[in-house]
């Protein structure tokens, strides 16, 4: 199999993409979407150079009349009382998301990104468009043996 920059390129895509759909898909396929309410927000206190509380929501949620509770992401601007949707796993109710951009999607977009820079910048950096990479998958290498003959 022959392959070029092009192809080496639309295949770390493909992969990338596979990544962030497995990360999230099984929720998305096995897991449940349901209510949930913020019943309370969690204030962090944030020692660091930006000094300051950070808030995330905590979020409760009943699956056969059994209550599970998750905290949200920080710096989400909700209010106590707010109704949320949630995705949790069949398997693990206590495994749970809030079902928005933020708290579903961002996390496995961010690390996407940051695996489609480092692939573009080494296919790029790399190989030029003229190069072509052999792949033998089917075909057992060939070693090349010599004699070992005294002079």
């Amino acid at each position: 199999m022959k392959l070029r920059r092009k192809h080496l390129f639309t295949f770390g895509i493909i992969c990338i993409l596979l990544f962030m759909a497995e990360n999230r898909l099984m929720f998305l396929i096995t897991g449940t979407i349901t209510q949930g309410e913020i019943i309370d927000i969690a204030y962090i206190d944030n020692p660091g150079r930006y000094s300051g509380a950070e808030s995330a929501p905590i979020i409760q949620f009943t699956v056969q009349d059994q209550n599970y509770r998750f905290e949200g992401r920080l710096f989400s601007d909700y209010k106590i009382g707010n109704k949320v949707k949630v995705i949790y796993a069949n398997a693990n109710p206590a495994k749970a998301y809030m079902f928005n951009f933020s708290d579903f999607w961002l996390s496995p977009f961010l690390w996407g990104f940051l695996l489609f820079m480092v692939m573009s910048a080494a296919v790029f950096s790399f190989f030029t468009s003229t190069d072509i990479i052999t792949i033998h998958l089917w075909k057992r290498p060939a070693f090349n043996q010599q004699n070992n003959e005294e002079l």
